[in-house]
């Protein structure tokens, strides 16, 4: 198989560009209990993000609407 039609035969599953999205344009998937915000794991996060800054960005995905 030629690398052209190797190349044509995968699907990327992401974008090529990056984009800049403003934090109030993003819309969480689902909702977080009262009891995971209240979690030890929750607060080690926090703090890590708190302490360090959120080092590799999140993942998105475009709503299909």
């Amino acid at each position: 198989m030629e690398e052209a039609e190797r190349r044509a035969a995968v699907v990327l599953s992401f974008e090529i560009t990056s984009l800049r999205i403003p934090i109030a344009e993003i819309l969480p998937l689902k909702q977080l209990s009262p009891a995971a915000v209240r979690s030890v794991k929750y607060a080690q996060i926090a703090a890590s993000i708190a302490e360090v800054g959120i080092i590799e960005p999140p993942v998105l995905i475009r709503d299909q609407q």
